[in-house]
């Protein structure tokens, strides 16, 4: 990861992603903000693209980054020997001021990509035939628009984040982009039987890909993003800010008219 962002570039950013929690979720657009602002000191030539025609959400040198956001870290005073290892990473984290905690971090994570371009048939097709060919588009889909930006590398930028104990975690993953290869593909049925869904899964039975529709006319392709390595920040949920923006204050910084 430090290959591809500097170390102070990397610090940066989670100062941004930090900061953008006070005001929404580190997600979507408001994420997609937050990594361009902390990428923009070190690299002049950054830039923020994120809309739908393109999977370059932000961008720098030779280097495009389509970026994910997802609540899915949890805190943990301490961890049960029923904790689930084999699908989490669990960190301790020593927090001035506050003490130490320990943060699950999922190993994976599945999020939504693109929508579909093919026909699902009512779910009752192809499985293989039909996700391979959302994921050949996918592909295209990726490696065009990144190279019709003006950029010759594509990255997947993951941040995972949480809030419980009295704590925030942001946990910020960086990897270059790749469409898993799947050894099996099914299709998934609803509690009443119900084709709801085509699904693939790799050699030892964890799913890749999923087409999927969450409500009538309106649905979505997944991908599962590997996060075991990145960088994880952890602080205490703030009741108040120290610092409170009095009118005298403003009046003595600020140009300010009411109209």
């Amino acid at each position: 990861m430090n290959n591809i962002i500097s170390n102070e570039c990397l610090h940066n950013i989670l100062g941004h992603v930090k900061n953008c929690w006070t005001y929404g979720y580190p997600s979507g657009t408001t994420l997609e903000n937050a990594i361009f602002e902390g990428l923009k000191p070190f690299y002049p030539d950054a830039k923020n693209l994120g809309s739908p025609s393109t999977i370059v959400d932000t961008a720098k040198e030779s280097d495009a980054f389509d970026v994910k956001g997802r609540k899915v870290l949890g805190h943990l005073k301490r961890i049960t020997s029923g904790a689930n290892h084999e699908d989490n990473q669990f960190v301790e984290q020593n927090i001035p001021n506050f003490g130490k905690i320990k943060v699950r971090i999922p190993k994976s994570t599945i999020t939504q990509v693109r929508r579909p371009k093919v026909d699902l048939k009512g779910y009752k097709g192809d499985a293989k035939k039909i996700l391979n060919e959302q994921i050949k588009d996918y592909q295209e889909f990726a490696f065009e628009t990144t190279s019709k930006d003006g950029y010759t590398d594509l990255y997947s930028v993951v941040v995972l984040y949480g809030i419980d104990k009295g704590c925030k975690s942001i946990f910020l993953t960086i990897e270059k982009f790749s469409t898993p290869e799947s050894s099996k593909f099914s299709i998934g049925k609803k509690e009443n039987g119900v084709p709801c869904s085509y699904d693939s899964y790799d050699s030892n039975g964890k799913l890749l890909f999923k087409l999927s529709s969450f409500n009538k006319g309106s649905s979505n392709f997944y991908k599962r993003f590997e996060t075991n390595h990145g960088i994880l920040l952890t602080w205490p949920v703030e009741e108040k800010s120290d610092f409170v923006y009095t009118k005298d204050y403003i009046e003595k910084t600020s140009a300010i008219k009411i109209l």
